[in-house]
């Protein structure tokens, strides 16, 4: 039979109990500031040494990398892709790592796209700070009058873009700038014409859209509002002026005959009737050449001009569809602003930059004799 408890014992009892918690809670919260202290400690450890890698890092920016290989970043990666392209590449060995020290120090959704030289000496966060800066550049410089064929090329050989990419892009993108509205439907190289040439610093490694979108920005800033009244005042579309700067282009690099070779296209254009509703401009035959095999021809010949082509102007009367190249500034000023009244109907380039210009068309064959325009088979 057992006793009853006394109320001391009871009170002992409940004491017990009560110091038993209180210890744990106490133990609890020992444990739990250790483990604070102890995150904390290393939280404070790690920052403090990421910034002072960061410091270095921007230091040492723009110096040599020790055994640095090229790395291309796809466009539209994210820090698990590039992780797991590390990994392949054996960079680094663990990839959730990547991930966590990636989203511990702010760096998801900061990797540039391109290529970038990185070595297999570099730790987790030197690989993260290189991936974040500005991907290795090359400045090319797009000569006046080169076709979009010949920029490809370009491109290409500097490692900007694939040409086959690049081309891809040129007939398959969609644009909204204000100057691709009034493009003819079914036109052949819709952006031929368009590509400003210019001098341009391009991420290599870059895709086709980023290219072109940076050449028809450049383009819609240099042509002015100004320059779609003075085309209007000719009764020219956006389209037209440019073709003729092409052929303006590739016909004469002075700018007092640019002016001349215009006024005679324009005035050609216009002809309703007869042989003079054709330009006849051999520019038309080299587009198509370099367009068709890659190169420009050496020598046209009269079989040449005889070619089954849009674009060749010996058969065709009038503009071709589109430009054949892209033209400079000076070239579509000379349009906008031609020698209307001029009294030539023919013009033969020299051979040396310059061409001749004639009222008759005796006068005309004399000089492409003379200077060896067309070659007879």
């Amino acid at each position: 039979m057992f006793k009853k408890k006394t109320p001391e014992q009871i009170n002992r009892e409940k004491w017990r109990k009560f110091s038993s918690r209180i210890i744990r809670y106490v133990a609890l919260l020992v444990l739990f500031l250790g483990v604070f202290a102890a995150c904390f400690d290393f939280s404070y450890k790690y920052a403090m040494k990421t910034e002072e890698n960061r410091l270095v890092l921007e230091q040492a920016e723009g110096m040599e990398v020790i055994d640095g290989e090229e790395i291309m970043i796809p466009y539209d990666s994210t820090t698990t892709s590039i992780a797991n392209l590390l990994k392949e590449a054996g960079y680094i060995d663990n990839v959730a790592m990547f991930r966590l020290l990636s989203k511990i120090n702010g760096y998801d959704g900061q990797y540039q796209a391109g290529y970038h030289i990185i070595s297999k000496r570099m730790n987790y966060n030197e690989l993260m700070f290189t991936l974040t800066q500005d991907a290795i550049t090359v400045t090319v410089m797009i000569p006046e009058g080169y076709s979009i064929d010949q920029i490809a090329d370009l491109l290409e050989k500097n490692k900007v873009c694939p040409k086959e990419e690049f081309l891809r892009a040129v007939e398959e993108e969609v644009w909204t700038y204000k100057f691709l509205q009034d493009i003819p439907e079914g036109k052949d190289r819709l952006l031929e014409g368009f590509l400003y040439p210019d001098t341009y610093f391009f991420t290599v490694g870059s895709n086709g859209r980023t290219v072109l979108n940076k050449f028809l920005s450049n383009f819609e800033n240099k042509f002015k509002n100004k320059y779609y009244t003075q085309m209007e005042k000719l009764g020219l579309d956006i389209n037209e002026v440019l073709t003729l700067a092409s052929i303006v282009e590739k016909e004469s690099s002075s700018s007092s005959e640019r002016r001349i070779i215009a006024g005679v296209l324009y005035k050609r254009m216009n002809e309703t009737s007869g042989s003079l509703t054709k330009l006849q401009s051999c520019a038309t035959i080299q587009y198509i050449a370099y367009r068709d095999t890659g190169k420009l021809k050496d020598v046209i010949y009269n079989s040449d001009t005889l070619i089954d082509d849009p674009y060749n102007t010996y058969l065709n009367a009038g503009l071709p569809p589109g430009p054949i190249c892209n033209p400079s500034i000076d070239a579509i000023l000379a349009v906008l602003d031609m020698d209307k009244d001029t009294p030539y109907w023919y013009f033969c380039a020299t051979g040396k930059g310059s061409s001749v210009f004639a009222k008759t068309y005796n006068e005309h064959m004399a000089n492409v004799k003379k200077y060896n325009y067309i070659v007879s088979d």
